[in-house]
């Protein structure tokens, strides 16, 4: 079976698997859901958690990389600090809701990994 879905998101999905895997204390009964009926499988290894954070990783070096945004970010910083902070940008984005209405138009119900 495919499973076939837009990158933006997979990515999304990704970059919300990060911000749950960062602050695993306050996420963790989500994170053992979503993981536990995965190593319920006999070909997924204990280390799952592992292996998909080290794959959403990729997977957002590869968009950021591939899509080069080249907003200009203005830096700012603080006197006696050597940090910079990018705040302000404004970016050209493409209107969301056209497609996710596309994807919603096209959205099929997908049976469970491994099952084919």
């Amino acid at each position: 079976m495919r499973n076939n879905r837009l990158d933006v998101f997979h990515s999304l999905h990704c970059l919300n698997y990060i911000r749950m895997y960062l602050d695993k204390d306050y996420y963790a009964a989500h994170l053992e859901h979503h993981d536990s009926f995965l190593k319920n499988s006999s070909h997924i290894p204990d280390d799952w958690g592992q292996v998909h954070l080290h794959h959403c990783l990729d997977q957002v070096v590869q968009s950021v990389t591939c899509h080069a945004d080249l907003s200009p970010v203005p830096m700012y910083g603080w006197k006696g600090v050597p940090v910079f902070l990018g705040v302000g940008q404004t970016h050209t984005c493409r209107r969301w809701e056209p497609i996710r209405e596309w994807m919603d138009a096209r959205n099929e119900v997908y049976e469970p990994l491994g099952e084919e």
